[in-house]
């Protein structure tokens, strides 16, 4: 093996890495934060509640809310089903 293949191998190796690295540390962050699923939760309460043929514009556990002074305001950005909804 050539020495530019060992290079070019070993940075698709650490591009990996840091890939990977970057998802948990994400993952974790959201989760010990205590701050929940947020948009993503409200997301996946969408899918779920299409695919089980409920309204997925609906309120559910995991759907994204804003108390601000008092008053709760659901997202209105995050209640869109199709990016969960897989295509058959």
């Amino acid at each position: 093996m050539s020495i530019p293949a060992k290079f070019a191998r070993l940075g698709r190796i650490v591009l990996g890495l840091m890939l990977v690295t970057t998802i948990l540390v994400g993952i974790f962050s959201a989760f010990r934060s205590g701050r929940g699923l947020r948009d993503f939760g409200s997301f996946t309460a969408s899918g779920v509640a299409a695919s089980d043929g409920r309204n997925p514009y609906g309120v559910y556990q995991d759907t994204y809310q804003v108390t601000f002074q008092g008053s709760r305001w659901l997202h209105p950005i995050s209640t869109h089903p199709f990016p969960s909804i897989p295509s058959d």
